[in-house]
């Protein structure tokens, strides 16, 4: 089992205290309008932009406090890493939540590429092997189960291709 500065190589924080914090309550942003002043009616307004990348990091592990279905709706790539231990399957099931809200034009082949192996991520891809055939997601073996060899030398990783179809 690696240790956490080899899954942490930028030394980022890794503990739960920023969820723990007691979040303030704030007022909508939604201007409301009135109508014959007798009752109000909310204007419903896009909540955050759409991002378009080829690659996208899950961010802190897919720690599901950091990372959700709105997440993978806001952010849409065609290969989403996650260097993870422990996958968390809320992490994996976001994704396929996120995806499920893209509009139908938009339904590109998306792969997840973890780095670590593990029970849970199995168990999902055998229990949901249906859901993510019909949302076109791919999940490839984990870069420690792949080795690029370099000479004398050999390292764990994974090779992506990026072409112009789709």
């Amino acid at each position: 089992m690696p240790s956490i500065d080899e899954i942490n190589p930028q030394g980022l924080p890794m503990d739960d205290e920023n969820h723990l914090k007691k979040s303030t309550v704030r007022k909508s942003s939604i201007p409301t309008m009135s109508i014959n002043n007798t009752r109000k009616i909310k204007q419903t307004l896009p909540i955050g932009s759409i991002f378009y990348v080829d690659v996208a990091y899950i961010p802190y592990h897919g720690n599901e406090h950091y990372v959700d279905s709105e997440f993978f709706r806001r952010i849409r790539a065609r290969y989403y890493i996650l260097n993870a231990v422990e996958i968390n399957r809320l992490t994996l099931e976001s994704l396929i939540d996120g995806k499920q809200q893209w509009d139908k034009q938009e339904q590109i082949p998306v792969t997840l590429v973890p780095t670590y192996d593990g029970d849970q991520l199995r168990q999902f891809f055998v229990m949901n092997k249906t859901r993510l055939a019909e949302l076109n997601i791919n999940i490839i073996p984990a870069s420690t189960r792949c080795n690029v060899q370099y000479d004398d030398e050999g390292s764990p990783a994974q090779r992506l291709r990026f072409s112009d179809e789709q």
